[in-house]
């Protein structure tokens, strides 16, 4: 099976080296690399332009959905496996990730995201609890949602559902795994598929982040406000409680209120 791989990228250039030489380093190589840069404005263009990989520059700043959109139109092969700037993977990930797409039902398949270096500070501790503990399984699990940070997808079955909503800047693998399981494909997690973080994390970043994942586009009402102030109280705090981390427990109480002053300043 012939594979295309690419990167989304937006001001990313301190980490795209790294991203784009785990592609190049798989024990199965993609037959096609390219990025796909979202208006950046540093120096991720010319980083990656150095590690002799297409770039494809978008004039300014469009948003995950778009850029994945483009991606899936522009890849060449049935097969895309899409790797965000700031995370690597192991060298197997793609040739075990492979021998999923045997049964045509399959549309994505993607694995467990984990930071390599010890969390020291307040930050990473906190997302390392609350975030990739709970978007990850023991075992390999059919039917759940899909995160793009690391994945391979089927591009006849993106395509077959309207493609990645291009009007969504975050949320935008979520949405489209919805409909990817509403059309009957399938959507597999496989804990054996490795993905590292690359990012040093700050407490804006993981809010940031954690914003991203928790809500959908748009604004927040009051009552998704208070439910999300009410999980905080319920699910969270107490595991930052149990572990004697006063620091996280206070950014656990901070988070609802980013979410909502964020949803609404956009």
């Amino acid at each position: 099976m012939r594979v295309s791989a690419y990167i989304p990228c937006y001001n990313d250039g301190a980490y795209i080296g790294r991203s784009i030489a785990c592609l190049q380093q798989q024990t199965l190589e993609p037959d096609e690399l390219f990025v796909v840069d979202d208006g950046s404005e540093d120096n991720s263009v010319h980083q990656a332009q150095a590690a002799g990989v297409r770039v494809i520059q978008l004039p300014k700043n469009l948003g995950r959905g778009a850029v994945r959109a483009l991606a899936m139109e522009t890849a060449a092969h049935e097969l895309v496996l899409c790797l965000d700037a700031t995370k690597n993977i192991k060298p197997d990930f793609l040739e075990r990730a492979l021998p999923r797409f045997e049964n045509p039902r399959v549309a994505a398949v993607w694995g467990t995201m984990h930071k390599e270096e010890t969390a020291t500070n307040l930050a990473e501790r906190w997302m390392i609890r609350h975030m990739l503990n709970h978007i990850s399984f023991d075992n390999v699990r059919h039917g759940v949602f899909l995160s793009t940070a690391a994945a391979v997808v089927r591009k006849s079955s993106v395509l077959q559902i309207g493609n990645f909503d291009s009007s969504l800047r975050h949320r935008e693998d979520l949405e489209l795994s919805n409909r990817l399981l509403a059309a009957k494909f399938d959507v597999v997690f496989d804990p054996a598929l490795q993905v590292n973080l690359l990012s040093a994390e700050t407490i804006l970043t993981v809010l940031e982040r954690d914003w991203r994942w928790q809500c959908w586009p748009g604004r927040l009402d009051r009552k998704t406000y208070f439910d999300h102030i009410n999980a905080a109280f319920k699910k969270r705090l107490g595991q930052d409680l149990a572990a004697c981390d006063l620091p996280a427990a206070a950014l656990t109480m901070l988070a609802p209120h980013y979410y909502f002053w964020k949803s609404r300043s956009r």
